[in-house]
């Protein structure tokens, strides 16, 4: 496996921090409110606080920080990517398709005389992408 943007990993070492500064606050809230409730009034005024399901929320929301951090390194498997230097040209060429192109002054007429240089220099060319614009 490699990855496409292998700076973004480093991203990940926010991962160990964050969950220290969770588990900080946990334990600092929960102190404090032991500090300034008595034991027997916590569970009447705390008792919707479900600190399991909190920890479940951070996992996930911490799961999928970790996998967007990821997914922006692109990661690739499978496949390598190469540069594929191409020798060749993109070639277009105009035709004139007027009238004034069927005139019989020169054997074959004019437009057969384009037809037939055109696939000579087809013939002639490899690689090359060649476009007919005729107008």
């Amino acid at each position: 496996m490699s990855f496409g943007a292998p700076e973004w990993l480093w991203g990940l070492l926010l991962v160990p921090l964050l969950v220290a500064l969770f588990f900080h606050a946990e334990n600092r809230g929960l102190e404090r409110l032991q500090q300034f409730v008595s034991a027997r009034l916590l569970p009447q005024l705390a008792g919707t606080v479900n600190r399991p399901r909190r920890i479940m929320r951070f996992g996930l929301q911490l799961f999928g920080l970790s996998l967007a951090i990821v997914s922006l390194g692109q990661p690739r498997w499978g496949y390598t990517f190469e540069d594929v230097k191409r020798k060749g040209l993109d070639l277009l060429i105009a035709v004139d398709t007027s009238r004034s192109m069927l005139s019989n002054d020169v054997q074959p007429d004019r437009l057969e005389r384009v037809k037939l240089a055109i696939q000579d220099l087809i013939n002639e060319l490899q690689g090359d992408r060649v476009g007919l614009i005729a107008f």
